[in-house]
This record gives structure tokens, C-alpha cells and sequence, in this order.
């Protein structure tokens, strides 16, 4: 979520990029993180299935 929230923004120096983080992780809104915690069963399960190979995720 954190990478999709962040691409294409650029920093030009760590303290930048810091603070870029931490208002895109502040951003996230519980329903997401909800969101994301509900699929994890089905992620595990597309990692099983592939024994170790890319997922779609």
C-alpha cells in the first residue's frame, strides 16, 4: 500500500523521504489495513498453491 501511495514521488534527501513515509502510512485508513489483513488467508493460500512461485501478489 505504502509503495502504491508513494510512486512517482521523489525526495532529495533522506529526511524527505522520511517524512514522504510516515504522511503516507498516517494516510492509510483503517479500512484498508482491514482490507488488506481479510485477503491474507487467500494470499498464504496462492503462495501454497504456487509452492514458492510468483503470486499475483
Amino acid at each position: 500500500e505504502l509503495e502504491r501511495r508513494l510512486k512517482g514521488v521523489r525526495a532529495s534527501n533522506a529526511n524527505q523521504k522520511f517524512a514522504q513515509l510516515e504522511a503516507a502510512w498516517k494516510s492509510i485508513s483503517m479500512t484498508v489495513v482491514q482490507t488488506i489483513l481479510d485477503s491474507m488467508p487467500r494470499r498464504c493460500q496462492a503462495v501454497i498453491d504456487a509452492k514458492g512461485y510468483p503470486t499475483k501478489y
